[in-house]
């Protein structure tokens, strides 16, 4: 059974209708529409889940996000409603995907703190908890450098772990929004290599 957290946040007004970068080489972008750029508080992404089925292998993991908890960080998203036609691929195919998150999360999306509904509620998300029994891809925090040495090294069957890197980093900011850490994770690949 899922977890459900309550989290909150604003929006801007900005408004998203393309395909965000966040999927790179995901060929059912057509069966999904998204929604307003939306943000949730009481998190943050951190670059501290093992991939050793995309970005890197199981002897040299890259390293991919996941949600943190972090109750003074607001984190930014887009929610995709699947076409009920689609619902039971697109799934099938997200599944394989995110494999290695161990939990899916049910939240609540809000495009403004001062309002008390949220625009989106039961925002499925997959999760890497940092159970080490329950999820053995969990890396957790490390030195900055440490994580930049790592995915300039990593590469597996989906690419370079530095292009998942930057590819994020380009797919934040065209939504108008710049994460720290990953602004100074990608600057620190881009120095070092």
């Amino acid at each position: 059974m899922a977890t459900r957290i309550r989290l909150r946040g604003q929006a801007g007004g900005f408004h998203q209708t393309l395909p965000p970068g966040l999927l790179p080489r995901y060929d059912r972008m057509s069966h999904l529409s998204s929604t307003s750029l939306l943000f949730s508080s009481s998190s943050c992404v951190n670059i501290i889940i093992g991939s050793t089925d995309h970005r890197g292998t199981p002897s040299f993991p890259g390293r991919t996000v996941t949600l943190n908890s972090s109750p003074d960080d607001l984190c930014w998203g887009v929610a995709y409603k699947l076409k009920e036609d689609d619902k039971q691929t697109v799934l099938q195919d997200l599944e394989f995907r995110e494999k290695q998150y161990d939990m899916k999360l049910y939240l609540d999306f809000y495009t403004d703190l001062s309002v008390s509904t949220p625009a989106v509620t039961d925002v499925m998300v997959y999760y890497a908890s940092p159970n080490k029994e329950l999820n053995p891809n969990y890396l957790g925090p490390a030195p900055l450098e440490d994580i930049a040495r790592q995915i300039i090294q990593a590469e597996g069957p989906s690419g370079p772990n530095r292009d998942y890197l930057f590819l994020l980093e380009e797919a934040l900011l065209k939504f108008g929004c710049e994460d720290p850490h990953v602004r100074d994770l990608a600057n620190a690949v881009r120095r070092l290599r």
